[in-house]
């Protein structure tokens, strides 16, 4: 009887000296729910029965990343979303326990989709956004994402409905427009596209100062334009395509305005100002001239065609700032052999013959011309020089 007495109270011993080691997670219910790239801090507390001890912590978060520390919290966050286990072990003296954690991390839909219903876009006109998302289905784990409550924002949007949204780009150039959305998981995801919104323009004079008579090259530069006009500003008809080359005739600043219209009708201007000018006064240098009709240098004239001559409304050619001329040629006796009065004459020239009428031939040697250009910018031009008539027939 004595010696069941005794190991009665071995027994009540070591159940009375029996403690319970265990680890609570402070900030977690059944189910753990993240949203990618989000900081989530972990609290933990080790207990020896109801007191708390400094345990050490090793984490496995399900995605090949392991942690071990003595804290008793830490901070992590998921990259990739989808479902994980977070297995946590706690170590203290010779107890161990183990708990386990279920997440699930939403993930960013794909923005690849988005589209304009139109990619040239004038100022003022209407465009549709759209950024059809589907949700994202995995094996074990799927992701649904929440189109009522999209929303896109920037400048000129109208309300959003279903993903898509009106919009009217206010000024030129690049608008940013941002568009979010929110899973069930009240992750909210976003991303931004840009607009561009192309100012018309064209190509027109090189250089804000033009010689009367020069011809200046227009042409739309205006992706789109469906149709485009313009106005010289010189009261010429109007052009409703890339026109021919423009010339100006009189002297004065001039603003030539050209409209593009897109498809749907969505008008804009553009604008270039060009100054138009007299050439200065300008002769060539004639010395020697040869009228054999060999095709070459048979007639004495003071321009050269290719190069000083230019239409005049399509009705004659002459030289550009020439208002007047007036000139005569005459042989080392003081006598006259041609003269003229008139832009025409001089542009013809002299073809060796008394009064250039082909008949009476002047004989070779040197004759003496005075010339005087008078401007339409009001300047004249002098000249008074010799030439040398040479045949070789």
């Amino acid at each position: 009887m004595k010696h069941l007495i005794t190991l009665c109270l071995v027994i009540v011993a070591l159940y009375t000296n029996a403690q319970i080691f265990s680890v609570e997670i402070l900030n977690i219910q059944d189910k753990l729910t993240l949203c990618p790239l989000e900081d989530y801090k972990f609290e933990v507390k080790a207990l020896l029965d109801d007191t708390e001890v400094n345990a050490k912590y090793s984490w496995d978060f399900g995605n090949d990343n392991e942690f071990s520390t003595n804290e008793n919290s830490i901070e992590y966050k998921y990259i990739k979303g989808g479902k994980y286990k977070i297995v946590l072990r706690a170590d203290y003296q010779e107890y161990s326990i183990t708990k386990t954690i279920d997440v699930e991390v939403g993930i960013k839909p794909s923005f690849r989709n988005f589209y304009a219903d139109k990619n040239d876009i004038c100022l003022g006109e209407e465009i549709t956004l759209n950024m059809p998302i589907k949700d994202t289905v995995l094996k074990d784990f799927s992701v649904q994402y929440d189109l009522r409550r999209a929303v896109w924002s920037g400048r000129g949007i109208s309300a959003t409905k279903e993903g898509i949204a009106g919009c009217k780009p206010p000024e030129y150039g690049t608008t940013r427009y941002v568009f979010t959305i929110a899973d069930n998981y009240s992750c909210y995801y976003d991303t931004a596209i840009f607009v561009e919104v192309e100012k018309p323009s064209f190509q027109g004079a090189e250089t804000p100062t033009v010689f009367i008579g020069d011809e200046i090259n227009f042409e739309s530069q205006t992706s789109w334009a469906n149709s485009f006009s313009w106005d010289f500003g010189d009261k010429t008809q109007k052009e409703n395509s890339n026109p021919a080359p423009h010339a100006y005739y009189e002297q004065g600043t001039y603003q030539i305005i050209f409209e593009a219209t897109s498809k749907t009708g969505c008008s804009d201007k553009d604008t270039q100002t060009v100054k138009i000018v007299p050439r200065p006064l300008e002769v060539k240098e004639v010395n020697i001239f040869t009228p054999n009709n060999d095709g070459s240098n048979d007639i004495f004239t003071f321009f050269d065609p290719k190069e000083s001559f230019l239409k005049n409304g399509g009705l004659t050619k002459m030289p550009a700032n020439i208002r007047s001329i007036k000139g005569k040629i005459y042989n080392r006796f003081g006598q006259t052999v041609y003269k003229w009065d008139e832009i025409e004459a001089a542009v013809f020239g002299w073809d060796g013959t008394i009064d250039n009428k082909g008949s009476r031939e002047c004989p070779p040697g040197t004759y003496f011309y005075d010339i005087i250009v008078y401007g339409k910018d009001g300047t004249n031009l002098k000249r008074s020089g010799t030439i040398f008539l040479y045949r070789n027939k």
